[in-house]
């Protein structure tokens, strides 16, 4: 960017050099001392107040308060776009979405997996009814009275009765025996479903059930028979332990609960992460994506500046720098508005420079406070900014052709004009601000008195080597 600059004690070029030159050319080969004479051109003027600032003036352009850049945290596709460039947005506001079928689908069975271990933790805690308790024992004793049996030899009485038994379906065998060869010699073809029939067939699966139960009394117990009966002991002692859990278990259960919850979060937090959301208000700048389109995870797609603040940005020389305060007043001067000053506040001071051609500048930022709707503010609208460094009101105020400079000490000095209204006698005066081609002045005059304004034939003494302009 161009850099611009006013600083005090600083006369335009024209004047300086018009000025300068006029006392060079008496000076040169002269070094004569004495009070400098000077003719004055017949311009007058009255000396009068008014305003003069100390300004810092640099080319700038309008930026965005913030900028934000929007990423999906996932990988996926498109399936709702929902913003273009140029849109306006509110915080919060969904900027796209991607599919998600498949992850709800599995938040769904993280859901029921939660819900069943949720279950489970808070029946441990409960523990068991009387009831059950009571029917778990049983089944458990009577496990061990099977085992016990595989081992115990059977009693005379125990043959006795499963002997009854299989005498008494024997018999019962042949009375339904009897019964059906009478209907068969009735019906013959129809017998199959007869009453008979099936009280035949009962009575003979009931002589063979009594048949085994009186072998099995006499026959050696196998390996698996032994097997069988110490898993139903394990099985019915594992049910009452269940139902009388330790404490180990039931944290184990509170473990497996707090398992299930974060992997059921973790589904509707992969669900949530399938939205691009607008971090705040603000403006739309790009967009980079379209329906459809096969996105990956951490890739900006969507930029939202804050604009509800036109900042504009400038870069102010070091040398300047040591004036510029926060908070000062300044104004912004757009090209495409030329005749409509923007009041601006200075918000923001780079803490470090940027060098270029030797040249080190420092990024400032002052806040455009506009006040015309009609002429809108855009981003990237460059400009003029000028920072009120210093201000001074009621001043002594005037233009800068009216100063003569000695080309030796360099100080400044006036005409003034007499009562006569012909001669004029130098008056020195100490500068203060300068604004554009008006100059402050601290003392040397008074407001009321009448100045000539120096011709380009004005002459001064040279009593030594140039200098430099006095501080102030």
């Amino acid at each position: 960017m161009t850099h611009l600059r006013y600083q005090k004690w600083t006369l335009t070029a024209v004047a300086v050099a018009a000025i300068l030159l006029s006392a060079c050319n008496r000076a040169g080969g002269n070094n004569t001392s004495g009070a400098a004479s000077a003719r004055a051109s017949s311009e007058r003027i009255d000396v009068k107040t008014g305003t003069v600032e100390n300004r810092v003036v640099a080319t700038g352009k309008i930026a965005a308060k913030t900028s934000y850049s929007v990423a999906f945290t996932r990988t996926g596709t498109v399936a709702k776009k929902a913003v273009a460039e140029g849109d306006t947005v509110k915080a919060g506001a969904i900027l796209a979405e991607l599919d998600t079928r498949d992850l709800r689908f599995t938040a769904d069975q993280q859901y029921q997996g939660y819900l069943s271990a949720q279950y489970a933790y808070s029946s441990s805690l409960k523990g068991p009814t009387t009831a059950d308790l009571a029917s778990a024992k049983s089944a458990l004793n009577n496990a061990y009275a099977q085992y016990a049996d595989l081992d115990r030899a059977p009693t005379e009485s125990d043959i006795a009765s499963l002997k009854a038994t299989l005498m008494n379906a024997e018999a019962t065998v042949k009375l339904k025996q009897a019964a059906y060869d009478r209907e068969f010699g009735r019906v013959q073809g129809g017998i199959g479903g007869t009453q008979q029939s099936l009280d035949l067939e009962s009575a003979t699966n009931a002589f063979n059930v009594a048949k085994a139960n009186y072998d099995a009394k006499f026959e050696k117990k196998t390996i698996a028979q032994y097997a069988s009966a110490s898993a139903n002991i394990s099985s019915a002692q594992a049910k009452i332990d269940s139902l009388n859990p330790v404490t180990e278990t039931i944290m184990q259960n509170k473990a497996k609960m707090d398992q299930s919850f974060i992997a059921w979060q973790q589904a509707q937090e992969n669900i949530k992460n399938s939205k691009l959301i607008a971090p705040a208000d603000g403006l739309v700048t790009s967009v980079k994506f379209e329906l459809g389109d096969a996105v990956a995870a951490n890739n900006a797609l969507v930029t939202v500046v804050d604009f509800s603040e036109p900042i504009f940005e400038m870069d102010v020389d070091e040398a300047d720098l040591g004036n510029v305060k926060l908070g000062q007043d300044a104004r912004v001067q757009l090209q495409t508005y030329p005749n409509a000053p923007i009041p601006a506040k200075v918000t923001n001071i780079a803490p470090a420079g940027t060098t270029s051609s030797n040249v080190v500048t420092y990024k400032v930022k002052i806040t455009a406070k506009p006040t015309d709707p009609t002429k809108p503010i855009l981003l990237g609208m460059s400009g003029t900014g000028e920072i009120v460094t210093g201000k001074a009101n009621d001043a002594i105020v005037i233009p800068a052709r009216a100063l003569v400079i000695d080309a030796s000490t360099r100080e400044y000095s006036v005409l003034k004009v007499g009562p006569d209204g012909t001669t004029t006698n130098r008056a020195p005066v100490v500068l203060g601000y300068r604004s554009g081609d008006s100059v402050q002045i601290l003392s040397g005059i008074a407001v009321g008195d009448k100045l000539a304004i120096p011709s380009n034939s004005t002459t001064t003494t040279n009593q030594g080597g140039p200098g430099g302009p006095p501080g102030g």
